[in-house]
């Protein structure tokens, strides 16, 4: 089943807490953004126990990523120390992690190796648009092959043909049993959000608060979808 997943951008592991803490109905995964703490949070032993902490808190599945500029994050280090980090909370029994694919092979064989029981998220983001199919599939190829568990695309979507695109490319993992979440940002996008079940996406992001991505529905706004168009009882 698709997990409603919020998104937490706290700058201190104590508001993270606060977070976990709330056991929001519907909410069935938080993804905890690293670069968003402080600096000094940022090592591999105090995100070892702060995870084993966040853990424990909640039933929620947790979902962590270390996002840098060129995925609308802020974390400044290598992309290995981000491996690194990422490595630490797959070991200290985290869900998912997340790595971006320009991270390199480097840096994902890192995750590949050490993931542990956490599942490996690679994800690839085009925030001008969507490319062409052939694209996409080649996006897709090279993030399965470097041993990815569940492939993320998401794209700027400016036409039905930019939406066309990406419902083909998650019609067609889904048909083939490839893990996988498809999302279209901007508002001609919101459709991948909605239909994120039907799409066979294994996670679908709302938000709280502020948005993390263009076109992003709260988390009011999607039940209120499902419940019109009957996707959750």
């Amino acid at each position: 089943m698709i997990l409603t997943t919020v998104p937490i951008q706290e700058k201190s592991f104590q508001l993270v807490q606060r977070q976990l803490r709330r056991s929001l109905e519907g909410v069935d995964a938080y993804e905890i953004w690293l670069d968003a703490l402080s600096k000094k949070d940022q090592t591999p032993e105090r995100i070892f126990g702060y995870c084993s902490n966040w853990k424990s808190l909640t039933k929620a599945k947790l979902v962590l990523v270390c996002k840098d500029v060129r995925e609308s994050g802020k974390y400044v280090g290598t992309q290995h120390d981000k491996a690194v980090l990422l490595l630490a909370a797959a070991e200290a029994g985290v869900d998912f992690v997340d790595i971006g694919l320009h991270a390199g092979p480097k840096s994902i064989k890192t995750l590949v190796r050490g993931r542990g029981k956490a599942r490996l998220i690679l994800s690839w983001h085009d925030f001008k648009g969507t490319p062409s199919s052939a694209v996409l599939k080649a996006k897709v190829e090279q993030m399965v092959i470097l041993g990815a568990d569940v492939v993320k695309v998401a794209t700027t979507v400016n036409s039905s043909k930019d939406l066309e695109r990406l419902v083909q490319l998650a019609l067609r993992m889904k048909q083939r049993r490839q893990p996988h979440i498809v999302l279209g940002m901007g508002p001609l996008g919101i459709l991948t959000r909605i239909f994120a079940d039907w799409l066979g996406n294994e996670l679908n992001f709302v938000s709280l608060n502020a948005q993390t991505a263009p076109g992003q529905l709260s988390l009011a706004e999607m039940k209120n979808f499902q419940t019109l168009f009957s996707l959750r009882p």
